[in-house]
């Protein structure tokens, strides 16, 4: 996935200005795979007004307008999404990011599935101490879909991370998150029809080091699941990741 996202705002009054944003992802799947049917490249534009409700902070109302075109299937469809943001530092210690709305799909054939739902994105921190920051990440938006004819789900999704700088070179970091994935269709899997749904748990920890102000190193454990009232999509992922930051 490659994603280019420029915006442009200006600022009318103190309080008030305007935005217009775009953003294109390009999306595509290992050759050969059943992820060759959702290749795709996703165009929105959104714009935006803003009020400033305190000096560093603001409450957002926007409309984006996207269209959505598959590289061999032919679910190409048309998006709308209104939303509320809430960004910028609320307090001197919460910071957010979050925007809540809703979503319309309009597919470009009559026989494909259209769909609407609640949008939540973002995520809010809170700095309790100067050297600690817990953050909520918040998703809930629809995905394309392989599995059978479904075309899309809709995925709802919560992340709880914290971060402590123990030493002035050494932060350790936690989180723990999970969600739901809820298909739209039922579908039949062996001898069994049924409305698809997955529950998703991740868990993990993570230490990090400043060798330098513009050089860090990581290494992170992850613990992923997923269990599926299709069992065949079941699975539990162990990862143990080592990073290497360069920052300039």
């Amino acid at each position: 996935t490659n994603t280019l996202r420029p915006d442009v705002e200006y600022r009318w009054t103190s309080r008030i200005s305007t935005g217009l944003g775009y953003e294109w992802r390009h999306v595509r799947f290992a050759e050969d795979s059943i992820g060759d049917l959702i290749d795709r490249d996703e165009h929105i534009v959104t714009g935006s007004v803003f009020w400033k409700f305190n000096p560093r902070a603001d409450i957002g109302l926007n409309y984006g307008y996207g269209r959505t075109t598959f590289e061999t299937s032919d679910r190409d469809y048309t998006r709308h999404r209104a939303t509320v943001s809430l960004r910028g530092d609320v307090t001197p210690r919460i910071t957010s990011s979050l925007r809540v709305g809703y979503e319309w799909r309009e597919p470009d054939r009559s026989d494909q599935e259209s769909g609407n739902s609640v949008f939540l994105g973002g995520d809010i921190s809170y700095r309790p101490t100067d050297r600690t920051q817990l953050t909520l990440m918040v998703d809930r938006s629809m995905q394309e879909s392989t599995f059978g004819t479904t075309t899309f789900y809709t995925t709802t999704a919560a992340q709880l991370t914290a971060r402590h700088q123990l030493l002035p070179k050494l932060s350790l970091g936690a989180r723990v998150g999970g969600g739901l994935n809820d298909y739209s269709q039922k579908e039949t899997v062996g001898n069994k029809t049924d409305f698809r749904q997955d529950t998703f748990v991740v868990v993990g920890g993570d230490v990090e080091y400043n060798i330098q102000r513009w050089l860090r190193v990581g290494l992170e454990y992850l613990y992923d699941s997923r269990n599926s009232n299709f069992p065949l999509f079941d699975f539990v992922d162990h990862r143990v990741i080592g990073k290497v930051t360069l920052q300039f």
